[in-house]
């Protein structure tokens, strides 16, 4: 999983940058660093395979049942798509993306963040 990737404002102590001063985007011109803060921790989403999903001891994530962590496996760490998702699940489309809200709703809750939780676009 890669890291996301921020327009360099201006760095913080609190989160490990990796620096490319020296590459640009081609399209805009500006230069980007990425935080890799969560890389090493245990909510690092890259971390997440079959075992994750059957079972789980962190704490953002425990109180998810096994399918609710199987959507977000599939999605962040497989990158499947939704229609993929939705047949492996043997749910439609739609279901998958509810379900989805939901758990986003639910890890919001359980990490206390009160931001609206984001709608799903259509591609």
């Amino acid at each position: 999983m890669f890291p996301t990737l921020f327009p360099v404002v201006a760095t913080s102590t609190e989160h490990q940058w990796v620096n490319s001063a020296k590459r640009r985007s081609p399209r805009t011109g500006r230069h980007y660093a990425a935080d890799t803060t969560l890389w090493n921790s245990q909510l690092d989403l890259g971390k997440m395979n079959m075992r994750w999903v059957a079972e789980t001891k962190d704490p953002l994530f425990a109180r998810l049942s096994r399918y609710q962590r199987q959507i977000l496996y599939l999605y962040f760490s497989q990158e499947r798509t939704w229609k993929d998702i939705a047949k492996i699940c043997r749910k439609c489309i739609k279901t998958v993306q509810d379900d989805y809200l939901k758990v986003l709703g639910k890890i919001r809750n359980t990490a206390g963040v009160s931001n609206p939780i984001p709608t799903l676009s259509v591609a």
